[in-house]
């Protein structure tokens, strides 16, 4: 997103949002099959990093990600915002 405030921080955010939402509470992986999970993923990422721009005074902070998902022969994807796939 080209110089948004706060980028880099919510880059960082988004990316260990959906590490974290793969991962179950004994470290293993979960089965990310879906559209659905990637939105979710996504929808998670949005909230924590809404919530660092809260809770650090910031006007707004802005990321894009291009999410792509293979399980078992089968592709999910979720593009956001300006996001590309090649």
């Amino acid at each position: 997103m080209g110089g948004e405030e706060c980028g880099e921080m919510a880059s960082f955010i988004a990316a260990r949002s959906v590490y974290e939402a793969l991962k179950d509470k004994t470290g293993g992986m979960k089965n990310p099959q879906s559209d659905r999970f990637l939105r979710e993923c996504c929808v998670k990422a949005n909230h924590e990093i809404n919530s660092y721009v809260r809770r650090h005074g910031l006007h707004s902070a802005g990321t894009t990600a291009a999410m792509l998902s293979l399980r078992s022969g089968t592709a999910s994807i979720r593009p956001t915002n300006r996001s590309q796939y090649f």
